[in-house]
């Protein structure tokens, strides 16, 4: 039986934090808007500078009717004092009112099928599926969740309740679509991924994920496989990266797990699996807390995420505990058409019209490559 998901009939406007503004700038919001593709949504900002200036500037992310879409950047660290104690961190929904996760007991993972020109053969394929197994086998003793792969199809980045392997390989950026521009990400980012979750306080499955999917940069980095001994790669432009590793790391993001320092000044940090705050990524960390799947940073050629740690499965465990097992082994159902979806056969029905709409958020979380200090 499909339980409907009412919408809220209040309507918040989210005002969006720029990474770039200085202390003295004011950002406001403008107004919030779907792109014509249908697959994100856009802000206008007016940024007012400190020298009396002012502008108008376009970012992924806002909200309309009830539907937010949110990106996060990764920003570089910094230096700090006090060693911090860590424990695993779940990612949360915008107001911080219900951490993310999935209503099945399966994730099904539909790699796209245009691949990546950096490995030969099925070669991403492979390290998809040995980062999901990774997960898998990690957590077998004390969590129902698991990645289960599908034969690949022809993808695009977007709520359709495929959760999908893109490599970007001439622009990294959103695609253009008719007359909605291309949107690039940042390019010290080595990999994306997007979180479409429910994110309404009066929603009874307030933080469902349903949609999640995971985009490479092949522009300014070069894929490879094979680093455990000697990285191998067709890729010619920027860093190494080993495809595993990233992919391990990304895949805790599909999970609900979040990274495990904190980054956004400009707003509040969350708790913690120990309920403390979670530190700024500019503090002094120790050594664990570099070494965890979950950390923000990956070092060039770098395997050492492959593996979830202890801290890591934890995380997951304590998302989906074997006790709690819902026995649901169907993929999201995502009619894209009629504006619905059903969630692990039934658990969740969602409407997205012009009368309502889903509070569904788009979280994004890049993986940065980091300079290794002397």
């Amino acid at each position: 039986m499909r339980r409907h998901i009412v919408p809220a009939a209040t309507v918040a406007l989210v005002a969006l934090a720029l990474p770039a503004l200085a202390a003295a700038e004011r950002a406001t919001l403008v107004r919030s808007y779907w792109g014509e593709s249908g697959s994100a949504i856009y802000s206008d900002i007016l940024v007012e500078h400190d020298d009396g200036t002012s502008e108008v500037v376009t970012e992924l992310g806002g909200q309309v009717g009830d539907l937010r879409m949110v990106q996060f950047e990764v920003v570089g660290p910094g230096s700090g004092n006090g060693p911090p104690r860590l424990d695993f961190v779940r990612t949360l929904n915008k107001g911080k009112t219900a951490p993310l996760h999935w209503a099945n007991s399966w994730v099904f993972l539909t790699p796209d099928s245009a691949g990546t020109t950096d490995v030969a053969g099925d070669g991403e394929i492979q390290a998809f599926t040995a980062a999901a197994e990774a997960w898998n086998s990690g957590v077998q003793g004390c969590s129902y969740m698991r990645l289960k792969m599908k034969p690949s199809m022809s993808l695009e980045v977007k709520p359709d309740g495929k959760n999908t392997l893109k490599f970007r390989h001439d622009r990294w950026c959103r695609p253009a679509y008719g007359s909605e521009p291309e949107k690039c990400y940042r390019p010290e980012a080595a990999a994306i991924t997007t979180l479409f979750h429910i994110d309404n306080p009066q929603n009874p499955d307030n933080g469902l994920i349903i949609d999640a999917d995971i985009e490479v940069n092949a522009v300014d980095y070069q894929v490879a496989t094979g680093c455990e001994s000697s990285c191998v790669t067709a890729g010619d432009r920027g860093i190494v990266q080993d495809l595993q590793n990233t992919l391990t790391h990304e895949l805790g993001h599909v999970l609900g797990l979040d990274h495990t320092c904190w980054q956004f000044s400009n707003d509040t940090a969350p708790l913690d699996g120990n309920g403390k705050p979670v530190p700024s990524c500019d503090s002094t960390l120790p050594a664990e807390v570099l070494d965890a799947t979950m950390y923000t940073y990956q070092g060039p050629r770098e395997i050492k995420k492959r593996t979830p740690e202890a801290d890591d499965i934890n995380g997951v465990c304590a998302i989906y505990p074997t006790a709690e097992d819902p026995m649901i082994f169907e993929e999201v159902d995502v009619n894209t058409g009629s504006g619905c979806c059903s969630v692990g056969g039934g658990r969740a029905a969602a409407r997205r019209d012009g009368v309502g709409l889903l509070a569904i958020a788009l979280a994004t979380g890049a993986f940065v490559w980091r300079r290794r200090r002397r």
